[in-house]
């Protein structure tokens, strides 16, 4: 992500991606990153401070993306360091996090698939046990999200997280070959 210089581009960022990652007709990168919000409305804020105090952060829009994706609907003054630690610590070990994740699984094919209305691989990430970086590879080599909604009864349930891990999958560098690999490897060493 790209340093900001200024509270009001932090503010600006800020929106345009909390927009991004709760809305299913904004689209991040094909809008450029642009709202309607102006410096005028930034002037209103209460929390402007907040974002003063972001902008002067070495990666404030990392900052910002890192809690999003934790909560897609929080408010910057509840951001945190530990959520911008743990995306920068998993997005730069990607296949080793969505290794040791699929490590769990006979075959991940099999733990992707709906039975008794949920998967294994989704009751495995709402226990905490599995990081949301690892879905998203999954929906980015697989479509996961398209299948799921297919097939779960009760999707109003995971609408907010199949529209997350689409969105976010804009923002993770997935090399596809190595994933296969990843799993083909995965389901060999299972296999045994």
């Amino acid at each position: 992500m790209t340093t900001a210089k200024t509270p009001f581009k932090c503010w600006k960022f800020y929106i345009a991606m909390r927009l991004h990652l709760t809305s299913v007709k904004y689209d991040f990168i094909e809008q450029k990153g642009h709202t309607k919000g102006g410096y005028d409305s930034y002037e209103k804020r209460d929390d402007k401070h907040v974002f003063n105090i972001i902008s002067k952060r070495n990666d404030p829009f990392g900052f910002i993306f890192a809690n999003l994706i934790i909560d897609p609907k929080a408010f910057p003054d509840t951001f945190n360091d530990a959520n911008y630690h743990r995306y920068k610590k998993i997005n730069n070990a990607l296949y080793y996090y969505f290794t040791n994740d699929i490590k769990q699984f006979k075959d991940i094919r099999d733990a992707i698939k709906i039975i008794d209305g949920s998967s294994k691989i989704l009751n495995l990430y709402l226990s905490g046990r599995l990081e949301l970086e690892t879905l998203v590879v999954l929906e980015h080599v697989y479509a996961v999200t398209s299948y799921w909604e297919s097939r779960i009864k009760a999707r109003f349930l995971f609408d907010d997280l199949f529209l997350l891990i689409r969105k976010y999958d804009s923002f993770i560098e997935i090399d596809d070959k190595k994933v296969m690999e990843i799993v083909k490897k995965s389901i060999n060493n299972n296999d045994r």
